[in-house]
């Protein structure tokens, strides 16, 4: 959350899909159309690339997020 990119939408798929993929795309369906306020104005926008894992921003605590 320092504004640092994390990731990029690719132009291609892949093929392989996890076997709890309707699951995964529920709970994120559901934390999605919790956020009322798309703006994150503490967060200065930075157009270098992270130095952490994107995974490490998939197991981010979910007390910290917050949905306005």
């Amino acid at each position: 959350m320092r504004g640092e990119i994390v990731a990029q939408l690719a132009t291609t798929t892949s093929s392989l899909r996890p076997s709890n993929e309707p699951l995964i795309l529920q709970q994120a369906w559901q934390k999605l159309t919790g956020v009322k306020n798309h703006l994150c104005t503490w967060i200065e926008e930075k157009k270098h690339w992270s130095g952490d894992e994107f995974t490490s921003f998939l197991h981010y605590h979910e007390s910290a997020a917050v949905a306005v």
